[in-house]
């Protein structure tokens, strides 16, 4: 047993790169089935009206029309998409393997930083492989927009590594470089800006012979100089090229609204630390009581115990954990679970090394520990059905309309009921859908969204039949409902939306609208205009017929 157990460590030792290359592949392997959903087509819209080289200046040099439509300042990721679109056009394979590419770089920087920092290299490939394995991973990977968090983090991470060879070294290039990565990150996202107190943690906490105390001040001293120097000169670029002095405290990051700051910090740390509150994790073992027992206090107790312990290299747990708290501070009020892709970096190496070393004091840690692994895994796992599935129906839903379009070349304007927003907690592509489709069939018509349905659970039929008052719409009272801005609703309520308005018949016990009547703008009705539902038993469009007398349309079913 013990000689299998070394063979193994051997080659993780020996060939450790590899192994991860191969075993993150094969893992993200589903992710190039997926297509495109919420905010992933956006770059075709922005692209399409111009040439590569106008676009190249516009997002560098003028980026004023570019950014008031995508509200970010990210010309590294704007480049990249650019790139991407000039090659490949719309097709969502090449974008979703440029994401896997990032992601296996971003492992093994986990790798070799956890190495710098941890100093052993089967610990190194067990922090890894944490951070393949985790669900957050999977939301990340199937965004095509989640790009702006796998470049950033690549960035943020290549700065740090190279801060310690600065450290270690104390060579003006290695500082150099590390603010050179520094300033791509803030290309890349803005909220990179919190490597500053990273960088600084590492430089202070660290305790080994890579900072002696006689040469910390003087790194400190030249480090802020760089810091200065890099923030001054992406501010001045900012200004002059987005002539505003924007920078990325907006809205989404009002450090004056101190509680509702604080609540997205502990909301974002507990979806790393307890990415279960979904799918059917939530109904099965996990209800938050039982994440207290089974997963907080044994991690609350392994921290004392290294706090405490006589062990002089405790406060490498310490820096791991710090570097994990810092980017949860500056998570947006708008926040995804995909914007906590680089938190969860540095949460994998916190986990990863207290395992190993759980492995070597307590037994009684180490396999609960073990079993959260597995938890991790299992909800990755699951994580990943979930998303493969919402991809089949969401090209079933593209590429259904898009049929429709090319079969009926006489319709100007397009009428879909029930498109799905929302299927097993997964989006659909219903923003930029219509001038998507626009790209896709080479014509300029009309699509008419008027609801959005989510299903919360499997997808569901949803019956649609017309009445005198406009078109009836009943969903599922168990897994569906009628998403509109506002949260809850009451009875007899009406809102105007712009292809008509919506009448609230019915809500569920969450106060979720689940029958409504549709009133279109008349505009909308008549003989001229293909009305479609999509038919959520058989995944297929089918049309409406219409009364002669009133020449209204009603819904066969």
């Amino acid at each position: 047993m013990l000689n299998q157990y070394q063979k193994v460590k051997n080659v993780i030792i020996n060939y450790p790169h590899a192994l991860l290359i191969i075993l993150c592949f094969l893992y993200l392997l589903p992710s190039l089935t997926i297509g495109f959903i919420p905010d992933d087509v956006k770059f075709a819209v922005f692209y399409n009206d111009y040439g590569f080289f106008q676009n190249l200046k516009n997002i560098w040099l003028s980026p004023n029309e570019f950014f008031n439509k995508s509200y970010s300042f990210k010309p590294i990721i704007d480049s990249i998409s650019l790139i991407e679109y000039s090659i490949w056009g719309i097709n969502p394979f090449w974008y979703h393997l440029t994401n896997v590419f990032f992601h296996i770089f971003n492992v093994i920087l986990i790798y070799q930083f956890s190495f710098v920092l941890l100093k052993r290299r089967e610990l190194s490939f067990v922090c890894a492989v944490i951070f393949i394995i985790h669900p957050i991973m999977t939301n990340s990977m199937f965004w095509v927009y989640s790009k702006t968090e796998l470049v950033a983090s690549s960035f943020y991470l290549l700065s740090l590594i190279t801060l310690f060879r600065y450290c270690s070294k104390e060579q003006l290039s290695f500082l150099i470089l590390s603010q050179l990565f520094f300033f791509f990150a803030l290309l890349s996202k803005e909220t990179s800006i919190v490597l500053l107190f990273a960088q600084y943690c590492l430089v202070v906490w660290e305790k080994n012979k890579l900072v002696e105390k006689g040469r910390r001040c003087r790194i400190l001293w030249k480090l802020a100089a760089g810091n200065i120097l890099t923030v001054l000169i992406f501010s001045l670029f900012l200004i002059s090229t987005y002539n505003q002095a924007r920078f990325f405290i907006t809205d989404n990051y009002n450090l004056s609204q101190f509680s509702q700051f604080l609540t997205n910090s502990i909301n974002s740390g507990l979806s790393i630390l307890l990415p279960f509150n979904y799918h059917w994790f939530e109904t099965i073992l996990f209800e938050k009581k039982y994440y207290l027992i089974v997963f907080i206090i044994p991690f609350f107790i392994r921290s004392l115990f290294f706090i405490y312990s006589n062990n002089e290299k405790y406060y490498r747990y310490i820096i791991s954990f710090i570097l994990f708290i810092i980017p949860i501070f500056f998570t947006s009020s708008s926040s995804k679970t995909g914007d906590t892709y680089l938190a969860s970096c540095f949460f994998a190496i916190f986990v990863g090394a207290i395992i190993y070393r759980s492995y070597r004091k307590s037994k009684i840690i180490f396999l609960v520990l073990i079993f959260y692994a597995s938890t991790l895994f299992l909800g990755s796992i699951n994580n990943y059905k979930v998303w493969v599935d919402n991809a089949l129906i969401n090209k079933k839903l593209v590429n259904g309309l898009e049929n429709e379009m090319n079969e009926n070349p006489n319709f100007y304007t397009f009428v879909v009921l029930n498109f799905p927003s929302k299927i097993n907690y997964a989006p659909t592509l219903t923003i930029d859908l219509e001038p998507f489709m626009n790209l896709k069939t080479n014509s300029n018509r009309r699509i008419i969204n008027p609801v959005f349905i989510a299903h919360d659970n499997d997808i569901k039929p949803t019956a649609i039949h017309h009445s005198n008052e406009g078109f009836v719409l009943n969903a599922c009272e168990e897994s569906s409902y009628f998403l509109l801005k506002k949260k809850s609703f009451s009875p007899g309520e009406v809102f105007d939306i712009n292809s008509g308005k919506i009448i609230i018949q019915k809500i569920n016990k969450k106060g979720k609208a689940i029958r409504i009547i549709l009133k279109l703008k008349n505009d909308l009705l008549g003989s001229n205009i293909c009305y479609l539902y999509f038919d959520e038993n058989t995944l297929q469009y089918k049309g409406f017929n219409f009364l002669d007398s009133t020449n209204k349309p009603k819904v066969s079913l």
